[in-house]
C-alpha cells in the first residue's frame, strides 16, 4: 500500500527535473567530479550544510551510473521504494512487540500513516532520500541496540544502523542518545546495575555520539534559522509535539499525554526484588519498553528540529513530517494499549476504551485537515512551479537564451536552482549535458535523407516540418516537429515518407518519442533501422489513436545497436489520416522501468490494500478457530 501510493504521488505531481539541493549537493559536488574523473572517497565525506549525506550522494551516483542519465523521478521512485521497505520494517517490529493485542492495529496505523502524502517533499524530491536513509537506519539501531541481546546479529545490524544513521544526517546520533538515555532511565528504574553486554552497549553509543559531534558542521548562515529564546524555543517544540496540529503548539500536552500516562505505568512496574538480573522480560514490560525508546528518540528529533529550526515562529516543513508522525502513531499505539489492559467487564475499561476512541478521533480529524491542505493547496502550487520550472530550464538548453532563467525574484517558481550563474555553468558544461534528464534533454537531431527504402509507389510526398493541422497544441519552442498533415497535397489525405539519420547516435536504450495525430491506423508507421544489422523496432501507442493532443511513448533502440548510425522512418499511406512527430530524446534503463512502475502505482496500492486485508482476516479467522473454547 505504502509503495503504491508513493508511486501514485509521484506519478501524478513529479517530473525529472533535479530540484533545488541536488544541483550543488548531487551534481556540482559529485556527478560533476564523476564525470570528469576526479571523484574521490573524501568527496563523499564532505558535509552538505550542517549534515554529511554520504547515502543519498552513493545512491544517487549509483542511480546514474547505472542509468546512465540523472534522473529525479527515477530518485523520487527509489525514495518510494525506501519508503515502503521502512514502513514494512516498523510495521513489523510493532507487530511482533504489541502481539497478540494490537499486533493488527499496529500494521494499519503504519499502512495509514505512511501512505498519506503530508511529509509530500521526501517523496518529490530525489535528494530527500537522506530522511529516508535516517529514519531507516535510525529505527533500526533503535531495534537492534535497544531490544536486541548485545552479540547477537539482531545487536550487530543496529549497531551497524547507528554508524549508518550518522552519515545520513547531522541529528543520526540520536538514535545512539536514545538507546543511551533509555537504558539509563530503565537501569534506574529496575535498581539493577547494567550487565557487561549491556555496558559494552552504552560504551558504543557513547563513541557514536562522541565521534559524531566531534565531526558536526558548523553554517553560520543558518543562524538565522534557530530559536532565539527560551518561550520561541517551548513554542517550536510544542508545534513539532502537536503533529498533525502543527500550527497549534498549546495542543501538543494532549498529543503525548497517552505516551506520558505509558511512562508513568511503566515506571511503576518495578521488577520483584528478589528477581533475577538474567529473568526475561514480561510481554507488557517489553511492549511498553518499544514504544517509550521510540517516542524518546521522536522527542529528541522533535528538540533538534525546534533549536535548529524552530526560528520565524513557522510550522515544520513538510519534510520533517515523516518523523513527527511517528509521535502521533506512537500515541495512538499507547492509548490503544492502556485500554486493552483493563479488566474486561469493568467500568474501567470501557472509560478507558471510550477516551481511546476519543483520542483517536481527534488525531484522525487533524490527519485529514493536514491531507486536505496538501491535496488542495501545497501539491498543486508544487506540480505547477516544477511544470515551470522545468519549461524554463529546457528553454535554456535548446536555444542558450538566459532570458528564460533570469527571473527576478529567482525563485522555484521559474528555475530548479537559485544561483543561476552556477546553474548555468552546469548546462552548459558537455559532460553533464550527456546526462541531464529527458525533460530538459536536448533532442537527437534528425537528418532527412533518401537512403532508407521506406518509399512506395502510392508515396509522393515528404514529411514537412510543422505540417499540422491548426487545431493542434504547440509543440514546445525550439523543437523541430515533422508532420505528414500537407495543404498543398489535400492536408490528411496526403501520402509521406521521411527517412533519415539520427545525430548523434544515441547511446541509451530507449528513446522517447511525443506524437500526435491518427499514428497506430493501418498504413502509419513509425520506426528505427539499425543501418549495420537491420534490425527494427517498430512505435506501438498504447492509446487508441487520433487524439489531437501530443502524447508520449518509448521506442527501444535496436539491441544490435552500438556505435553504427540509426536511421528514423516514418510513413503514412493513408489517404484519411495524418500524424506527426517531434525528434527523440535518449531515456536510460532505468528512468523507463520506474516509469513504467509509476504509471502502476495506483494498481499497486489497490492490490496492496486487497491482499494485505485479506491475508489479515484470514490469519485472524484461523487464530480464532486454533484457540481453544472452554464448554459449560
Amino acid at each position: 500500500m505504502t509503495l503504491g501510493a508513493r508511486l501514485w504521488l509521484v506519478e501524478t505531481y513529479g517530473n525529472d527535473l533535479p530540484y533545488w539541493d541536488q544541483w550543488d549537493g548531487e551534481a556540482g559536488e559529485i556527478l560533476k567530479p564523476w564525470l570528469d574523473g576526479q571523484l574521490t572517497f573524501a568527496t563523499l565525506l564532505l558535509p552538505h550544510a550542517e549534515h554529511r549525506v554520504v547515502l543519498t550522494r552513493a545512491l544517487a551516483l549509483g542511480l546514474v551510473a547505472a542509468n546512465g542519465q540523472w534522473d529525479g523521478r527515477l530518485e523520487m521512485a527509489v525514495n518510494a521504494l525506501l519508503c515502503a521497505g521502512i514502513a514494512v520494517g516498523l510495521a513489523a517490529a510493532l507487530r511482533h512487540a504489541l502481539a497478540p493485542r494490537l499486533g493488527n492495529t499496529s500494521v494499519l496505523g503504519v499502512a495509514g500513516l505512511f501512505c498519506l502524502p503530508f511529509a509530500w517533499e521526501n517523496t518529490l524530491t530525489g535528494f530527500q532520500s537522506q530522511f529516508y536513509f535516517l529514519l531507516g537506519n535510525s529505527l533500526l539501531a533503535l531495534w537492534g541496540l535497544g531490544t536486541r541481546r548485545p552479540w547477537t546479529l539482531g545487536w550487530w545490524l543496529g549497531a551497524l544502523g547507528a554508524g549508518l544513521a550518522c552519515v545520513s544526517m547531522a541529528s543520526g546520533l540520536l538514535a545512539a542518545a536514545a538507546v543511551l538515555g533509555f537504558g539509563i532511565v530503565r537501569a534506574a528504574r529496575d535498581r539493577r546495575w547494567p550487565g557487561i553486554g549491556q555496558m559494552f552497549t552504552w560504551l558504543f553509543c557513547l563513541a557514536v555520539i562522541a565521534v559524531s559531534w566531534q565531526h558536526r558542521v558548523d553554517v553560520p548562515q543558518h543562524a538565522v534559522f534557530r530559536v532565539e529564546s527560551a518561550g520561541a524555543a517551548w513554542r517550536a517544540l510544542g508545534r513539532c509535539l502537536a503533529w498533525p496540529r502543527v500550527t497549534s503548539p498549546g495542543w501538543a500536552p494532549l498529543n503525548v499525554l497517552p505516551l506520558a500516562l505509558l511512562a508513568g505505568f511503566w515506571w511503576q512496574r518495578r521488577r520483584r526484588q528478589n528477581a533475577s538480573a538474567a529473568a526475561p522480560d514480561s510481554a507488557e514490560d517489553r511492549a511498553d519498553h518499544f514504544l517509550l525508546l521510540l517516542a524518546g528518540w521522536i522527542a529528541l528529533q522533535a528538540a533538534a528540529m525546534a533549536y535548529v529550526r524552530g526560528g520565524g515562529e513557522l510550522p515544520p516543513a513538510s519534510r520533517y513530517m515523516d518523523l513527527l508522525a511517528h509521535g502521533a502513531l506512537l500515541s495512538l499505539l499507547a492509548a490503544a494499549l492502556l485500554a486493552s489492559r483493563q479488566p474486561r467487564g469493568t467500568r474501567r475499561r470501557v472509560v478507558a476504551w471510550s477516551g481511546a476512541a476519543l483520542w483517536t478521533l481527534w488525531l484522525l480529524v487533524g490527519v485529514a485537515k493536514l491531507t486536505a491542505r496538501n491535496f488542495s493547496d501545497d501539491l498543486p502550487l508544487k506540480r505547477e512551479h516544477s511544470r515551470v520550472a522545468a519549461a524554463n530550464t529546457r528553454a535554456y538548453v535548446l536555444t542558450g537564451d538566459r532570458s528564460a532563467l533570469d527571473r527576478v525574484p529567482a525563485t522555484e517558481a521559474f528555475v530548479p536552482y537559485p544561483n543561476i550563474p552556477y546553474l548555468v555553468a552546469l548546462l552548459d558544461d558537455p559532460k553533464f549535458r550527456g546526462v541531464l534528464p529527458a525533460g530538459i534533454r536536448p533532442p537527437l537531431h534528425l537528418e532527412p535523407s533518401g537512403d532508407g527504402n521506406a518509399a512506395q509507389e502510392a508515396v509522393e510526398h515528404s514529411f514537412r516540418e510543422n505540417a499540422l493541422p491548426p487545431a493542434v497544441a504547440d509543440a514546445p519552442p525550439a523543437t523541430h516537429v515533422f508532420g505528414s498533415f500537407l495543404d498543398d497535397a489535400g492536408g490528411a489525405a496526403a501520402q509521406s515518407q521521411l527517412s533519415g539519420l539520427l545525430v548523434p547516435s544515441p547511446t541509451l536504450p530507449y528513446l522517447q518519442l511525443a506524437f500526435t495525430g491518427d499514428l497506430g491506423r493501418p498504413g502509419l508507421r513509425l520506426w528505427l533501422r539499425d543501418e549495420h544489422t537491420g534490425e527494427e523496432t517498430e512505435l506501438h501507442p498504447g492509446k487508441v489513436p487520433g487524439d489531437r493532443r501530443w502524447r508520449t511513448e518509448f521506442l527501444p533502440v535496436p539491441s544490435s545497436h552500438a556505435t553504427d548510425p540509426l536511421r528514423l522512418l516514418a510513413e503514412d499511406c493513408s489517404a484519411t489520416c495524418w500524424f506527426a512527430f517531434q525528434e527523440p530524446v535518449e531515456v536510460g534503463r532505468l528512468s523507463y522501468w520506474s516509469g513504467w512502475l509509476l504509471r502502476r502505482g495506483w494498481l499497486i496500492f489497490y492490490l496492496g490494500a486487497a491482499v494485505g486485508l485479506a491475508a489479515m482476516g484470514s490469519a485472524e479467522a484461523w487464530r480464532k478457530m486454533r484457540t481453544p473454547r472452554l464448554k459449560g
